[in-house]
């Protein structure tokens, strides 16, 4: 019962329903401590940062993560999420410093295990977010040959492995790759109902068509950033309703 209860808090995490999420998830905490499960804070804590992360919350949980890192050497996974974390409270510098310190060794530092998808694409958000380019092409060459994948270990998942390159690409200045890596991430969106990656496909392929430029590219960039403002705002994902706002506001 217990598991039953965190796995249906993985799937709302996944569809994009943080309150959902959220409820569910302290649903199956409360079991699993109830039962002696040894694993219960772990998983419950992991499942609040996604939805904390989804929530544009993230920021908040710098300190905890901070410790979590410290506690699991172990478990290098909880490194991108620490960068995303700072990435979300502001700090720039340090989450730009944890990529940095990632890609040195080409991120061998992730074990090849069943979080490892996770890990790569979570450091691929803050390479985006933050334009580095010499890691974003690092991750690009990890991550391209599981483009029609999507990061879900059963307690959590993010979004389709398409939309990380489609950022990516961007990033390295490949409009045209990123532009097909968005369609293949809609596509996946829309078979998936995947709520949260659409507003965040909607998000970075409207920035992408804002770089490239044009009066079609830009209408089409509008329009999606539009989409994106209104979902986020719907559905509670305070992050991309900012960054949605200010590129609405650069456009214009």
């Amino acid at each position: 019962m217990w598991m039953t209860a965190f796995k249906e808090a993985g799937v709302a995490i996944m569809a994009g329903d943080p309150d959902r999420a959220e409820q569910l998830a302290a649903a199956a905490f409360e079991m699993g401590t109830e039962t002696g499960q040894p694993d219960a804070f772990a998983i419950y804590g992991s499942q609040l940062m996604y939805v904390r992360l989804q929530q544009g919350r993230l920021g908040e949980m710098v300190s905890l993560i901070e410790q979590a890192v410290a506690e699991n050497p172990g478990i290098p996974a909880f490194r991108p999420i620490l960068a995303s974390a700072h990435l979300e409270a502001g700090n720039d510098v340090t989450a730009l410093g944890l990529l940095d310190s990632a890609a040195a060794d080409g991120f061998a530092s992730l074990s090849p295990d069943f979080v490892w998808m996770m890990g790569v694409t979570s450091y691929a958000v803050v390479a985006v977010e933050l334009r580095a380019t010499g890691a974003a092409q690092r991750l690009f060459d990890l991550l391209v040959s599981y483009r029609g994948q999507i990061p879900f270990i059963g307690t959590l998942g993010l979004f389709p492995v398409a939309v990380a390159l489609g950022g990516l690409a961007s990033v390295l200045g490949r409009y045209d790759e990123a532009e097909a890596f968005f369609a293949e991430a809609d596509e996946l969106n829309g078979r998936g109902e995947l709520k949260y990656s659409a507003a965040y496909t909607e998000l970075w392929c409207g920035h992408m068509l804002a770089l490239r430029g044009g009066s079609d590219r830009l209408g089409r960039s509008k329009l999606l950033l539009e989409r994106a403002r209104a979902s986020a705002a719907t559905h509670g994902y305070s992050g991309i309703e900012r960054r949605a706002a200010v590129e609405l506001s650069d456009l214009s």
